[in-house]
């Protein structure tokens, strides 16, 4: 072949390569020749590459930096220059490729040949983002991981093999695994690591490791063998791990825990029971065997439906579909049949086992034996009931209430006792404020002795309306096991008329010692005033007996009229204490009738007329003709006679008396006034009592009992009316006596 020739097939190799050829002048760096590949790549023209350089195509380039890249090729140290970088398109995309660099001094150039690396550098790009994947997700597994090669030695482990074992992976790559097996299970252990090393897979192995701080970790393995490119060469083997450690004492823990359950059970005198979520039951101790007869394969699955009473299986089942449903407790009072056919009552309750998610995992529960306290709460029910009956219809109250004031319980008796209208509003009032008067009220009455236990009390309370009831309280207090008090219970009767009628029993007792008193006091002064007319008449009787002839018919006359004065002064007092007497017993009849007070002013003051002519006192009478009053007409008659008499005896010559009459509102005031001596505060306030002496003579030395106001007042009370006395020393007294109208 001719040289034209060679040149000519060169030229056509340079053109129809697929890699980019540049030839470039070594002086000025500008392209001389640029292949089609290049041209179609770069997308610039023939034209335009040749105005060019190199670094027209590598921006990343500065002149200086390209010339120390080619300086080996200029100084003939090196005769091929192999680098990557990215070319520069006419659109500014880049690309990256790989340079080969030499240089011909002959013919003065650089030849470089391109190779578009862009398929490369994605594959690249992808190998190595999986590469990066896969020791992701290597090292961040959360199962420990373990590679090592066929001699034995650990060639990689995951950081969950580091925390598992407590060791960093600089510590044990290189290393064999014998370290991680404690002496009494190398053995075992070595032999599953050759076995695998030899291409043989294990399955959920258990292998026990040893951790740095030497304590042992159960470890559940998977192993598999790790093949070369020809895909039969085994270069390696790895294996997977889980921590089961925790599962293994938990499960020992339960195995524990379960036998430990079932001891339990099987020594409670209580039937056990367990069923999966559906009521299949699982588990039945021995003692639903003894009682029942049944065997454990007859209790099984629903089976332990069977031993309920008939009248019960229904309710028992309803019972327990409602608790499944709703993850309720199950709990049924009911009738199981005994081995002998007997039924007891038993209470059947379950609870269930419910996980995170609040599914029922399984039921527990137990069967109670209740037949004894069943009959006894029947009794108890019936007693109760006798109780209760007898609470409700016993005439006295009864009552339970908290230790703070709240009752819990009252009979109908209470209720009407305190006058409310129900149990229910009596038992809403707040005790100490509602019931009683004062507070000092229900502190008298509450025990806070500490050694108290029952009590009788009588006390008052306070009814709906507000009046006041006296109550006989049989008391106790019911406590805890400590002696603190839970409850006051009692029992209350109405004593009211008792306490009223032992309050007028002692009110009664009082007056009759004040009228005993009075009565002594009384004879007392009226022995007195009897002794000195006695007295009187045994002188002149005396005289008369040794001395009659001796004496004048004057001193004769003035020793008569002197006895007749004292006959007289006897008699009155007599007749009053007579009058007093016979009213005091009750002999005198209260005869009350429709009176014309005129009619009796004008009958009695007919009486004085003449011992007021010889005082020369004027009597004047200002009654009403139409005014009349209800009244006994002799006690009426007896106290104006009195009180005239009085007024005309302590009233000198020349003055007066006035007997008037005034109506005020529903009584008659009768008025007896006279211009007398009067009378002091202290004779004012004696006169009317038995137990003083308030006698006095009259301005003309007229006897005076003092008896006949006390009689006046004695009447004047029968008729349910009033007596008193308006008076000053030297201006006269005023006798004011009021009756009722009617």
């Amino acid at each position: 072949m001719s040289k034209p020739e060679e040149k000519q097939l060169f030229r056509n190799v340079l053109e129809h390569s697929l890699n980019e050829i540049y030839i470039f002048d070594i002086q000025t760096l500008k392209f001389v020749y640029v292949n089609k590949g290049a041209i179609d790549n770069v997308g610039y023209t023939m034209d335009e590459l040749k105005k060019m350089t190199p670094l027209d195509l590598k921006p990343q380039f500065t002149l200086a930096m390209f010339k120390e890249i080619i300086k080996p090729l200029v100084d003939n140290t090196s005769k091929l220059i192999s680098f990557n970088t990215n070319h520069k398109r006419k659109d500014s995309t880049t690309y990256p490729v790989e340079v080969h660099l030499s240089i011909n001094q002959k013919e003065n150039v650089f030849i470089a040949i391109i190779l578009d690396i862009t398929e490369r550098k994605q594959k690249e790009e992808t190998l190595r983002e999986t590469n990066e994947y896969l020791e992701n997700l290597f090292n961040c597994a959360n199962a420990p991981i373990i590679v090592w090669s066929t001699n034995g030695k650990i060639t990689k482990i995951n950081r969950a093999f580091e925390e598992l074992l407590g060791l960093k992976a600089d510590m044990v790559i290189g290393k064999g695994l014998r370290m991680f097996f404690a002496e009494d299970e190398v053995e075992r252990s070595m032999d599953i690591v050759e076995r695998a090393q030899n291409g043989e897979r294990f399955n959920l192995v258990e292998v026990p490791v040893l951790q740095a701080n030497g304590s042992r970790r159960i470890v559940l393995w998977n192993s598999a063998p790790i093949y070369g490119q020809d895909g039969q060469t085994q270069i390696a083997t790895i294996a997977q791990g889980q921590d089961i450690t925790e599962r293994k004492q938990a499960e020992k823990a339960l195995r524990k825990s379960e036998q430990e359950f079932r001891i339990l059970t099987e020594s409670m005198p209580q039937i056990v029971w367990a069923t999966r979520p559906d009521g299949w039951n699982i588990y039945f101790n021995q003692q639903w065997m003894d009682y029942t007869g049944m065997t454990l394969e007859e209790s099984n699955g629903h089976g332990w439906n069977k031993p309920f009473h008939p009248d019960d299986q229904q309710r028992a089942w309803d019972a327990w579909q409602n608790a499944v449903k709703n993850n309720d407790v199950y709990s049924i009072e009911a009738r199981l049949r005994r081995f002998d056919g007997e039924y007891r009552w038993w209470l059947v309750r379950g609870i269930p086992q419910i996980n995170e998610h609040g599914e029922i995992l399984k039921w527990f529960g137990t069967c109670t034996d209740i037949e004894d306290m069943k009959q006894a709460e029947e009794k108890r029910t019936k007693s109760e009931s006798k109780y209760r009956n007898l609470i409700e219809t016993m005439p006295e109250g009864f009552y339970r209430s908290t230790a703070e004031g709240y009752f819990i319980e009252v009979n109908p008796a209470l209720v009407n006792m305190l006058g409310y209208d129900s149990k229910e509003e009596l038992m809403k009032v707040y005790i100490p404020e509602t019931l009683y008067f004062t507070k000092n009220d229900r502190d008298d009455v509450v025990i806070y002795s500490p050694d108290f236990e029952h009590n009788t009390d009588v006390y008052r309370l306070k009814k709906k309306d507000g009046t006041e009831i006296w109550v006989e309280d049989y008391a106790r207090y019911i406590k805890d096991g400590s002696g603190n008090i839970l409850l006051h219970e009692g029992i209350i009767r109405d004593v009211t008329e008792r306490k009223k009628a032992e309050k007028e029993l002692y009110i009664k007792n009082e007056e009759l010692i004040k009228i005993n008193n009075e009565k002594d006091k009384f004879f007392s002064i009226i022995a007195h005033d009897l002794r000195s007319p006695f007295q009187g008449f045994l002188g002149f009787t005396d005289l008369l007996k040794t001395d009659i002839q001796n004496m004048s018919i004057i001193e004769l006359q003035d020793m008569a009229n002197s006895m007749n004065r004292n006959a007289h002064k006897l008699f009155g007092l007599l007749t009053n204490l007579l009058e007093w007497s016979m009213m005091q017993r009750g002999l005198i009849a209260f005869k009350p009738e429709k009176i014309s007070l005129k009619s009796l002013e004008e009958e009695n003051i007919k009486l004085f007329n003449e011992t007021a002519k010889n005082k020369e006192i004027e009597i004047i009478e200002d009654i009403k003709d139409d005014v009349y009053v209800m009244a006994d007409k002799a006690m009426l008659a007896t106290v104006l006679r009195n009180l005239i008499s009085n007024a005309i005896k302590f009233t000198n010559k020349g003055g007066s008396v006035t007997i008037s009459d005034h109506i005020f509102e529903n009584n008659v005031l009768i008025t007896v006034k006279d211009t007398g001596i009067g009378m002091s505060n202290d004779l004012i306030n004696n006169l009317f009592k038995i137990d003083r002496k308030t006698n006095r003579t009259g301005t003309d030395n007229e006897p005076s009992t003092g008896l006949g106001l006390v009689l006046c007042k004695e009447y004047v009370d029968k008729h349910y009316g009033k007596i008193w006395i308006v008076s000053e020393e030297g201006k006269g007294s005023e006798f004011i006596v009021s009756l009722p109208v009617e």
